[in-house]
């Protein structure tokens, strides 16, 4: 009987194991993920200057059946300066 408990614990020690190794190895894969995506959004801020992002929402602000006289404001002109 004592060799049964023994095995018990080992199979209950052998699994706690292997549950905390597979948490762990999803935890450094989901700060991996955060990293490289925190990375993605302070390399786009960094590229992005005052009159690219201005022009990026005047022309986010253009209706859909926009013409080329449309796209031609004055506005776009001097954010694309």
């Amino acid at each position: 009987m004592h060799l049964d408990l023994v095995v018990w614990l080992n199979l209950i020690s052998t699994t706690a194991i292997v549950a905390a190794l597979i948490f762990a190895a999803l935890q450094v894969r989901q700060g991996n993920i955060k990293r490289r995506d925190q990375a993605a959004v302070t390399l786009i801020q960094t590229a992005q200057s005052e009159g690219w992002t201005r022009a990026l929402d005047l022309i986010g602000k253009l209706p859909g059946n926009a013409t080329a006289a449309d796209v031609v404001m004055p506005d776009l002109k001097r954010s694309v300066r």
